[in-house]
């Protein structure tokens, strides 16, 4: 019973923060000079490649899709609803 709650906020958690990597992702292509020069430890260095970005927003999709997996599984047993 209680493992439901967990996989349902590790669901909400992954989804949230899939989220916010598709929109750093988004802006990184849109700016990479500006999301690099956001980088405290080397701010004039340089900035993402358009692969790098895209591996990233792959990466946070894949994280999002594991998250509504978890979110889908909190429903029951075995996947279905109960009413």
């Amino acid at each position: 019973m209680m493992i439901k709650y967990i996989r349902k906020i590790a669901g909400i958690v992954s989804i949230i923060i899939a989220v916010i990597g598709i929109i750093g992702g988004l802006l990184e292509i849109l700016d990479p000079v500006g999301s690099k020069m956001a980088d405290d430890a080397d701010p004039f260095g340089t900035p993402p490649t358009l692969a790098q970005s895209i591996r990233f927003i792959v990466y946070s999709v894949l994280l999002g899709i594991l998250g509504v997996w978890l979110f889908g599984l909190s429903r029951g047993d075995d996947g279905e609803d109960r009413r």
